[in-house]
């Protein structure tokens, strides 16, 4: 497995990394792709891990605060893949090459859209 920063060019890897995110938990099922392509902004990051010419995870961030915080979004990894360190390795990547970029913080959001947890509906 190696791991290397994804562009839009690595167009290969579109379609590959839509599928992930149709099988992840809780999935974007429906807006994949949609996703998929928010992620390939200009602006952001995307790191992918590709074992035998195959993306088995991305991770992804976006800036948020400027150059100095970025949220990480989203992190997937096939299901085959899981439990064997494949998204820390992608965390760690990612956290070199934004730390190259000026980023001082790496930050995680939460949100329920499932209505699953005892905060939801509530008004914070």
């Amino acid at each position: 497995m190696y791991l290397t920063q994804l562009t839009i060019k690595n167009g290969k890897y579109i379609k590959e990394a839509t599928e992930l995110l149709r099988e992840a938990p809780l999935s974007y099922e429906n807006y994949a792709y949609e996703e998929v392509m928010k992620c390939f902004q200009k602006e952001k990051v995307v790191i992918g891990a590709i074992e035998s010419n195959r993306l088995i995870g991305f991770v992804g961030a976006m800036p948020t605060y400027g150059i100095t915080a970025w949220e990480l979004h989203p992190l997937v990894v096939s299901k085959s893949h899981r439990c064997n360190g494949v998204g820390k390795k992608l965390c760690m990547k990612l956290e070199e090459v934004l730390k190259e970029k000026g980023c001082l913080t790496i930050y995680l959001g939460s949100d329920d859209e499932s209505d699953s947890t005892t905060l939801a509906n509530t008004d914070l």
